[in-house]
């Protein structure tokens, strides 16, 4: 379009004869040129507000509203448009009073937050000296578990000892009479199991190393010395066997090293027998139960695996109980009372 409007253009527009394109074209026009839209306001007036009312409405683009909501729209054009267009002008108002809020200083959170610290530090205060003054469970009644096993507990705590099963006591043997010299490799002796039950039917055999050993080999016998199972050459000083044994069977064991000038037994006279028990069904169900809605109570734990004759899981949670609780003395009392330890 030219630089300006010819007075035809003025003239069809304020009549309201341009259509499409062209209308679109004049009234651009107009919102950029101020000399234009004197020319229009001298000769026509209001003609501006009166074609905007019968026309279809032109609204303003984005960047005016943003001009006007930032205080920076000076065009006599697009000011005109939101006197007369309520749409326009809401838009407007409502870009304005967006700018409005996010120039707002954030309210500080300070006062809210030592506030709340302030009342969290009063509860502890509370909850410590309630604690304090609440009566202290007596070493009989801090175990949990059911009142037939809690029985058994207090008794084993009142005499200082765990009572072992008599027929786990006969696994120990008696040691052999020796005739001869001794051997000189004494030192190479079994460590667990040994006079005693196992909770897991495929229990771990643990020995002492012997220097010089190239591997070991393990072998398990049942009461007739019947070999029930044998492990692979190792080279460590534990193993687990592959499948499980008997519950309830009473097993012995021994082990052989490899050595360059030949092989080794262990137990050695005057050693007795290897031997262990798997326990029950019952024992280990029963035992079981205890643990999984007890597993935190380690001393009453410790006292009903060393009664069953599980030394090794005995010990384990008496380590536990000496660790962990008050009734650390206790605990270690019991202990020394199982078969072969001592702290």
């Amino acid at each position: 379009m030219r630089d300006h409007l010819t007075d035809s253009d003025l003239g069809s527009y304020r009549a309201g004869s341009l259509e499409g394109e062209g209308l679109l074209a004049v009234d651009d026009h107009l919102s950029r040129c101020p000399s234009c839209q004197l020319r229009l306001g001298a000769e026509a007036g209001t003609a501006i507000r009166f074609l905007r009312s019968t026309l279809k409405p032109v609204h303003l683009e984005y960047a005016d509203l943003q001009a006007y909501a930032d205080g920076r729209l000076d065009a006599p054009v697009a000011c005109e448009h939101l006197r007369t267009c309520p749409s326009c002008k809401a838009e407007a108002e409502d870009l304005r009073a967006f700018a409005a809020a996010k120039l707002q200083p954030k309210k500080p959170l300070r006062n809210w937050w030592w506030a709340a610290a302030a009342v969290a530090c009063a509860a502890l205060v509370l909850l410590v000296v309630w604690v304090k003054t609440q009566p202290q469970p007596s070493m009989k009644t801090q175990a949990t578990v059911a009142p037939e096993y809690q029985t058994q507990v207090d008794a084993a705590i009142a005499a200082g000892r765990i009572d072992v099963p008599a027929r786990i006591a006969q696994l120990a043997g008696r040691r052999q009479v020796l005739l001869g010299t001794p051997d000189k490799r004494r030192d190479f002796r079994l460590l667990r199991p040994i006079a005693s039950g196992s909770l897991s039917d495929r229990p771990e055999f643990e020995w002492q190393p012997i220097q010089g050993a190239r591997t070991y080999k393990i072998a398990i016998y049942d009461l007739n010395y019947n070999q029930v199972a044998i492990s692979p050459p190792l080279t460590a000083t534990h193993w687990h066997p592959d499948k499980p044994l008997t519950r309830g069977k009473v097993y012995s064991w021994q082990v052989s090293a490899l050595l360059s000038g030949g092989e080794v037994t262990a137990p050695q006279p005057p050693a007795p027998e290897a031997k262990f028990e798997i326990l029950s069904q019952t024992d280990w169900i029963r035992l079981e139960g205890i643990r999984s809605r007890h597993p935190q109570d380690h001393l009453a734990l410790g006292v009903l695996y060393g009664q069953a004759g599980a030394f090794a899981e005995a010990e384990s949670e008496l380590k536990l109980a000496i660790a962990s609780g008050p009734r650390a003395d206790a605990a270690r009392t019991l202990l020394q009372s199982l078969p072969g330890h001592a702290i």
